[in-house]
């Protein structure tokens, strides 16, 4: 029966520490969500950076935005 135990506190903990671990993906993830609505609210507008890639690199193509052709 010790074994029993040991083997479901074993599995409990692994549980805990998984949970713990997506946690934290989904914080992180929240965070780049955040930064990636941050840039489409930008690219919409517009930009008036002197280093953005549409100032210094007007050769290379830009990638078509979701949704326009």
């Amino acid at each position: 029966s010790s074994d029993c135990t040991d083997a479901h506190l074993a599995f409990a903990h692994a549980l805990r520490a998984r949970i713990l671990e997506v946690d934290r993906q989904v914080k992180e993830l929240a965070a780049v969500r955040e930064q990636l609505v941050d840039l489409a609210a930008e690219s919409d507008v517009g930009c008036s950076d002197a280093f953005c890639l549409c100032r210094t690199r007007p050769n290379e193509p830009v990638p078509l935005r979701w949704g326009k052709r």
